[in-house]
């Protein structure tokens, strides 16, 4: 006897086969919808995107049509060792002035200062500290009782824009043998130092010192030249896996470059309830010192020994070529 499938099975059948196209078709909708809504939302972020970038273009315009002057700028020019101050040159050029009639004045830490017309500029040499932080904030332009100002931000700050910053790290072995309650400190590899310069300085002389108690009792000069520099790296590299690489002595510029080494291989007895520093005494063109310290080594009165290594933030002590201290490092920098 043939099968005949009823009429209601027939429609169940067909009902299933219907609600799983509808399924698909809905599955496919939703992922439709779902990419439409990312389409829009990228759309609408780079529509703000443009809309922020076009109000900054248009506060940036709207402030360059306001400002006095088509073009400014300063720069550091020569160091004043006797006055302790760093002389800044400063031009500005007016968009409107009028020749033996406009004056103009840059304002240094409330302070007016003039400023020559040469051209059709206006310029000046302004006294900044050496150790401390100054501000140009204002510039005007005086025609007999009408003042104009326009607001600058020039700030300086010499000890760090114009002075080199000096970090010393060392290296290598060290050992300790304990006499009492006394210690023997051996070290034994690569100092180097890492000098940060912005090009107004250059390095004449390294000497690495050791100060126990507040007293000099060792100093070896090192060879910055470039045999030197490439003999104590050599020395160095000896049997180890991973190398330090020199420059190409037609790269080495013999007091401009940002890393100076010293191989070193000494040994320093401390007694108990006595410290001992290690320095990098590091001289600029100038004739100024930088002490950048590089270990601290102390042993207390039971005889214990703390060894720090860890310098914090680049500050060194700068001296002059008399030995006076100018600019005393923050010995909380360094644990």
């Amino acid at each position: 006897m043939k099968f005949k499938p009823s009429p209601l099975a027939c429609l169940a059948a067909a009902s299933c086969v219907f609600s799983a196209v509808c399924l698909f078709r809905i599955g496919a909708l939703e992922n439709q919808i779902s990419l439409l809504q990312s389409n829009t939302s990228n759309q609408l972020n780079n529509l703000q995107d443009n809309v922020s970038g076009l109000y900054g273009q248009v506060q940036d315009t709207l402030e360059e049509q306001a400002n006095l002057f088509s073009s400014q700028s300063t720069q550091y020019t020569e160091l004043d060792m006797k006055n302790r101050q760093v002389w800044v040159s400063c031009t500005v050029c007016p968009k409107e002035y009028t020749p033996g009639v406009t004056q103009a004045f840059a304002v240094l830490d409330g302070q007016r200062y003039p400023l020559t017309l040469e051209g059709d500029a206006y310029t000046g040499r302004l006294p900044v500290s050496l150790f401390s932080e100054s501000q140009i904030d204002t510039v005007l332009l005086v025609e007999d009782d009408a003042v104009r100002s326009q607001a600058v931000e020039w700030y300086f700050n010499p000890l760090f824009d114009y002075l080199p910053n000096v970090y010393l790290s060392f290296d290598g072995d060290e050992s300790g043998v304990q006499e009492g309650d006394s210690w023997t400190r051996k070290l034994q590899g690569l100092l180097t130092a890492e000098v940060y310069a912005s090009g107004y300085t250059q390095v004449e002389q390294m000497d690495i010192v050791a100060v126990l108690d507040g007293e000099e009792i060792w100093r070896a000069a090192a060879d910055i030249s470039y045999q030197g520099q490439k003999e104590y790296v050599d020395r160095y590299n000896k049997g180890r896996s991973s190398a330090i690489a020199m420059p190409a002595p037609e790269d080495y510029n013999q007091g401009k470059g940002s890393s100076f080494y010293f191989y070193l291989d000494q040994s320093w007895q401390i007694p108990a309830g006595s410290s001992l520093q290690l320095y990098a005494d590091i001289t600029d063109h100038h004739g100024l010192h930088y002490w950048a310290l590089g270990g601290a080594y102390t042993v207390d009165s039971q005889g214990k020994l703390d060894v720090d290594h860890e310098l914090l933030y680049l500050d060194c002590s700068v001296y002059d070529d008399q030995g006076q201290m100018l600019w005393q490092a923050d010995d909380r920098l360094f644990r």
